[in-house]
Order: C-alpha cells, then structure tokens, then sequence
C-alpha cells in the first residue's frame, strides 16, 4: 500500500504531462520543437505550398474550370526620351526596337480541353499587319505536335504526351502543380543531412531587444548544390505520378541532369541558412547569406515583427516592413536612416486584381501599376478580363521608359479544336530539336524589330 501511495504522485505527474504535451501539439509550440533542422528550414517554402493550395482559383468565382478558351491580343506602347531622341550612332537599334514594337500586335490563344485531352496553344505577331511570327503547339490523341513558321511548313510530331494523364475528374492542374512541389520539399529535407547542420548559443536583436537563441547554420558551394538539386530530379523521376506530370510539361524531362560544370556559385562564393531558435523550437530570424570572398550580402526575416533587413557587409541598406491583411499585402521600404523610399501593395478580389508599385531613389524613380478586371462575366460560360501594365523610369530630367501594356483576354468554355495534323512529320526526320528551332525562329523575329 506504502508503494501505491508513493507512486501517486508520479502517476499524476505523468497525466498532467500527458495533458499538457496533447496541448502544445494542439497548439503546434511542440510540433515547433521537435521540428528537424530541415523542416524548419523549409518551413516558408512549405507555407507557401499550403496557401497555394488552398488559394482559391478563378474558376470559383467565373464557374469556368479546366475546360477553356482563352484568346488573347496583346498591344504596346512605349515611349523613351532617352534613346528616341538620341543622336548617338549605338542607340539605333534601341530606337529602331521602339518603333516597331509600337506598329506589333499578338494574338495568343490558350484552349484546353480536358474531356476530350486535347490542348492547343498559339502566338501570332503582327507588324503592321504583316505576320512576323508564328508558333503552335498541340496535344492529342496522347501526341505532341508542334508548327513553327519559316522553319517548317507543316506540324511536326514529336512523339507521345502524357500531360493528360495525370489530369482527371479528381485532379486539376493546379493539384499537379502542389503534388511536385510537396516533393521536391520532400527531397530537399531527405538529401539535407543532419550533420551538415551546426548548432551554437548566440545572443541577437529582435525587434531591437537582445534574444539568447539558438542558432543553426547550414552552408552551400557550388558542388554541394549541384548535387542536391541533381538529388532531387532523381527522387522526382522515381516517383511515377511526379515523373508523369514533368514529362508531360517536358518530353526530355528523364535526360534532364545537371552538369557538375554548371556554375551557380564561384569558387569563393557560399551560400548559407541561419535560424535562430528559441527554446520551443520556434524560428525567431531566418537569414540567407550569400558570401563573396571578403563581402557578405545577407537578407533576414523577422517572422514576429515581419520585417525584412537587407544587409551588405554588416551595414543595412534597406529595412522592408510586410503588413499582411485578408485581401491586401503591403511592403514599405525604408532606407539605412528610416526614411520612406517606396510601397508595393496588392489587392485581390474575386474581380479584380491590382498592385502598385513607387520607389524613389536617388534621383531615379520607378512606378509601376498592374490591374487585372473581369468583366461581362456569363457563369460558367464567358467572360472578358482586362489586364493593364504600366510602367515609368525615369529622373527629374530625363524620360528613360514609359511602357503601357494592354492584355484583352476573351475567355470561354468552347473549346473546339480543329487542327489538320494528317501530313505531319516526325521530329526524328529533323537536324534539330523542337527548342533550338523555336528558339532559331524567335531571334529571328527579334531581328526584323530591330531592323536588321
């Protein structure tokens, strides 16, 4: 009975345990505790992935899903004191650029047809009426073609398409675009290993008062990068559903490696991940640092304060203060002193989109506006979305960009595709890959606007 009554307490004490563990799990503080240095590191990224996915889409609110047309013309104008005035003999081309540019107009289409697995996608530019560029690519009976103007007369089939094949009733675009990157999240955390973690005591401001925390380090070269990131193709290309959603973006995408000669960072270059931990496990400060021999540029996230400092060689150049709300985000950015240099801000709602954009420094100034509109919206049938860009550059004196951009999008659920494919040819009876021709085609086009 003596024993029974002195192993009481102790039983109690593991209950209240018990109760007080189920609590701080409730609460996520213990799950933030026991969090491995890798999640912890990943943990925005992982954020992120979760606001995408829950992230409502278009088609809440326009009825109008993964059966869709979207044609779309395409204007500019530009202006620029700068070099269309300019008398200098190398500025040519820049003014020749300008003016044709202003005489372009480009259509593009977008139709995605989901029930019947079929996708075409179009770009025709136009100068002054004259067609200067034409692009297709299309998508069925699980086939690829391709149609590039100048190059080739006819479509070309360039072997099998599994993009719809991880597109069903149950899935959407979007839910292969959230199951990748959940895997790449997860290779990063399995090919990071603990012991490329270190760990020491370090006292820091946060929020301006000074913080004994635990702080983590990781570091990467340039060989260790490459290695990660060729880690992580591998895990995607063993995943079945994985490498059937990339090789449907991408036919090449199983050959796809990175070369040990690929250059990320130079040989006296790193880059490095602080996190400063509290005794919960909580990251406190999040800091990327990039070292350049002698120099450091680093960039810390305060998640408490969600404050941003940009700093080079232990100076702070900008301070960015992000004030979050429901449909509206803002960014202002403060100089080393304090002083308001500029504000980015964007708004969202089911309609309407906008973000504006003012930074003035030094004597240059940037403005920059984006609005996107629906209007005339038939549910679940049409509707018209408006998109306008602008942008100013400029100095007190001098007028060096004014760029307006206008995107009028027709968007239905007709997605009728009649494209002739009957005398096409097969990419393996060409010199040259898909890519090197479009990309042969582009340059061209880019020369006729400047004039060559």
């Amino acid at each position: 009975m003596a024993s029974s009554k002195k192993n009481k307490p102790n039983r109690i004490l593991f209950y209240i345990a018990v109760v007080i563990s189920f609590a701080l799990i409730g609460s996520g503080i213990l799950l933030s505790f026991i969090a491995t240095p890798q999640e912890s590191m990943l943990y925005i990224f992982d954020t992120a992935i979760e606001k995408l996915k829950v992230a409502p889409t278009k088609n809440t609110y326009t009825g109008i899903g993964e059966n869709i047309s979207i044609k779309s013309n395409i204007n500019l104008e530009i202006e620029s004191q700068k070099y269309q005035e300019s008398l200098i003999p190398e500025d040519q081309t820049i003014k020749n650029l300008i003016t044709n540019l202003n005489q372009t107009t480009t259509d593009l289409q977008f139709i995605h047809d989901k029930d019947n697995k079929k996708m075409l996608v179009t770009v025709e530019s136009k100068k002054a009426e004259s067609k200067i560029l034409d692009l297709k690519l299309l998508i069925e009976n699980s086939t690829e073609y391709f149609f590039i103007d100048g190059q080739i007369g006819n479509y070309v089939n360039n072997g099998n398409s599994t993009y719809f094949e991880n597109i069903t009733s149950e899935t959407t675009s979007k839910d292969n675009i959230v199951y990748v990157l959940e895997q790449i999240s997860k290779s990063l955390k399995k090919n990071i290993s603990n012991e490329e973690f270190r760990t020491i005591k370090e006292q820091i401001d946060i929020d301006g008062k000074p913080r004994k925390l635990n702080k983590t380090t990781i570091e990467f070269d340039n060989t260790r990068l490459i290695q990660l990131f060729n880690k992580v193709l591998e895990d995607l290309k063993n995943d079945e559903r994985s490498k059937n959603i990339l090789i449907g973006y991408d036919n090449d995408f199983m050959k796809t490696k990175i070369s040990k000669n690929k250059i990320y960072l130079q040989k006296d270059e790193k880059l490095a991940v602080y996190m400063h931990k509290n005794f919960f496990g909580r990251v406190e400060k999040y800091e990327l640092i990039k070292k350049e021999g002698e120099n450091e540029f680093r960039y810390t996230y305060e998640p408490s304060t969600n404050l941003i400092y940009i700093v080079e060689n232990n100076i702070v150049k900008k301070k960015l203060q992000l004030l979050l709300e429901t449909n509206k985000t803002e960014i202002i950015i403060y100089d080393s002193a304090d002083t308001e240099l500029g504000k980015l801000t964007y708004t969202s709602t089911d309609d309407k989109k906008t973000l504006t954009y003012l930074m003035k420094e030094n004597d240059e100034i940037t403005d920059l506006s984006f609005e996107s509109k629906i209007e005339n919206l038939k549910k679940k049938k049409s509707y018209t979305e408006v998109i306008d860009l602008k942008l100013k550059y400029y100095k007190a004196t001098e007028n060096i960009l004014n760029l307006k951009v206008n995107f009028n999008n027709q968007v239905s659920s007709d997605t009728k595709i009649e494209e002739d494919t009957s005398n096409a040819i097969f990419a393996s009876t060409l010199e040259e890959k898909k890519e090197v021709l479009i990309d042969k085609r582009i340059n061209e086009t880019y020369k006729i606007l400047k004039g060559e």
